[in-house]
C-alpha cells in the first residue's frame, strides 16, 4: 500500500471536487431543459430552442468527459 503525501491528497481532493461539479452541472443543465417543456406553446421558437439546448448539453458532456479523462490520467 502506498502512502499518500499531503500534496497528492490535495490534488486528489481537488480532482474529485472538479469531477463532482462537472457532473452536477451536467445534471442541472439537463433538468433545466426538461423543465423547459412547461413553456411549450408559450415561447416563440420553442422546438428550435429546446433542440439547441439539447445540442449544447451534448457538447458540454463531450467536453466534460475529456476534462474528466485528463484528470484521471494525472
Amino acid at each position: 500500500m502506498r502512502l499518500i503525501i499531503p500534496k497528492e491528497n490535495k490534488q486528489a481532493k481537488a480532482a474529485k471536487s472538479v469531477v463532482d461539479k462537472l457532473k452536477r452541472s451536467s445534471s442541472l443543465f439537463a433538468y433545466a431543459i426538461k423543465d423547459f417543456e412547461y413553456f411549450e406553446g408559450k415561447v416563440e421558437n420553442y422546438y428550435a430552442l429546446r433542440e439547441e439546448a439539447w445540442e449544447a448539453w451534448h457538447e458540454y458532456n463531450k467536453i466534460r468527459n475529456r476534462l474528466i479523462e485528463a484528470i484521471e490520467r494525472l
